[in-house]
């Protein structure tokens, strides 16, 4: 690839110059080969470096494209460190050119970190299609891909569809990961794109697409949305204040009728105390106006009243020792009296 300007001094515009490899227009026909060209000039996608020309010179077919400022993505994680969101940001920009280009039917077929330019904006662009990957070979099988980014079905030779630019965006998202610890979401992610069965990937760019942005928007990706406490801890990671601040009511709620059913249970068990109490008091009273109950003396009717109350499971401990310390008192002066009323 040339770095090139316009020579007609007309207009002022850098450009690249890349030059097909003299063995690929020996095999493939040099038509063929400007069809496919012409099929990228179409492309018309801000992460997608645009296709100006083409031509022959000295029997080397060349494509004249859109010159980036900037370095590929491989140099660029070299020299400065990226943030996860950076590298989430970028491949984003990578999978909306390759929804763009499977919109158009042309399939990329050779996405890794040098297809990938990065200008000093930040901003991606996508280069080098694989141009031979609808063409016939004039003589014998030629096959152009990256080993650590190509699908099993284009390493097996077969016919490239979609389903491989998926599993290389999973591969380019791997990579960008290597050197961290990956986040769950993104290794969940990293699974879908990159299954062996074509079936069992992503379906479309846009699928995978969705996914990261759910991921750096703090909203559950696809594969984990049965997880409800997944769910909610992505929503409180979304709504940290609101959240915060359901979350305190509701306990708030669930304390305040707890202290309500336990007043109430209190006041039950008060009202039950009483009257047990009352129902003792009332029965000494009913019975003191009986002729065998006069015969008795005050104290004996007291310790007998006493002794139901102190015997009674419904009335607590506490109140029951406050009783006898209350009837101990008066059983002495009846007895006192009692004495006196004798002599």
């Amino acid at each position: 690839v040339y770095a090139a300007c316009r020579a007609d001094k007309r207009f002022e515009q850098k450009l690249a110059i890349k030059v097909i490899h003299k063995q690929l227009a020996l095999i493939f026909d040099e038509t063929a080969l400007f069809s496919e060209a012409q099929m990228l000039a179409k492309l018309n996608h801000p992460h997608i470096a645009k296709v100006f020309d083409g031509g022959v010179y000295n029997q080397q077919v060349y494509i004249v494209m859109e010159q980036v400022d900037g370095g590929n993505l491989s140099c660029l994680c070299q020299q400065q460190e990226l943030d996860s969101r950076q590298k989430i940001e970028l491949l984003l920009q990578v999978c909306q050119a390759i929804e763009y280009s499977h919109a158009q039917g042309i399939v990329h077929g050779d996405l890794k970190p040098e297809n990938v330019l990065v200008d000093v904006n930040m901003q991606a662009k996508i280069i080098d299609f694989n141009l031979t990957q609808n063409l016939s070979a004039n003589e014998g099988a030629v096959t152009a891909l990256s080993p650590y980014y190509a699908s099993p079905e284009q390493k097996s030779g077969a016919k490239l569809e979609s389903a491989s630019d998926i599993f290389a965006l999973g591969k380019l998202l791997e990579w960008l990961f290597l050197t961290e610890k990956t986040p769950t979401d993104i290794t969940c992610i990293i699974q879908k794109a990159t299954q062996i069965r074509p079936e069992q990937r992503y379906q479309t760019a846009y699928q995978l697409r969705l996914d990261l942005e759910n991921t750096l928007n703090k909203r559950p990706i696809s594969q984990r949305k049965g997880n409800l406490p997944y769910v909610y801890l992505r929503m409180f990671q979304r709504h940290p204040i609101s959240s915060s601040l359901a979350v305190t009511l509701m306990l708030t709620a669930v304390i305040f009728t707890s202290v309500v059913l336990n007043k109430n249970k209190q006041l039950e068990h008060e009202k039950s105390v009483a009257e047990n109490l009352i129902y003792e008091v009332t029965s000494m009273m009913f019975h003191s106006k009986s002729s065998a109950a006069q015969a008795m003396p005050v104290s004996a009717v007291l310790d007998h009243t006493r002794r139901r109350i102190l015997s009674n499971p419904q009335i607590p401990k506490h109140i029951k020792q406050k009783m006898f310390l209350v009837m101990i008192e008066p059983e002495d002066q009846l007895e006192t009296l009692e004495k006196r009323q004798s002599k």
